[in-house]
């Protein structure tokens, strides 16, 4: 596999991992936000629910990034894949 294809799929991989993460971590925010309302703690539960809303919109630009580098790797593949063929 060539250096550039490489670079694109440990970005896309970084992607994917970091999407996973915050989604972890929006998952637990979400049950936190559970436990806080029980508890009568607005304040936390207000805070929580704000850390929720910037995960869920940075899960967009994530999802993007990945998506873009997906289509980046499938066309460098077959232009390779089509030079070997023509060599």
């Amino acid at each position: 596999m060539s250096p550039s294809l490489l670079a694109i799929d440990e970005r896309r991989r970084a992607a994917i991992f970091a999407s996973e993460q915050a989604q972890a971590r929006r998952n637990a925010a979400s049950k936190e936000i559970g436990d806080a309302k029980k508890a009568r703690d607005e304040a936390r539960a207000g805070k929580l629910m704000t850390e929720v809303t910037e995960l869920k919109s940075g899960c967009g630009a994530r999802g993007a990034a990945k998506t873009a580098d997906e289509e980046l790797l499938r066309e460098l593949s077959a232009s390779q894949s089509a030079a070997r063929r023509g060599a």
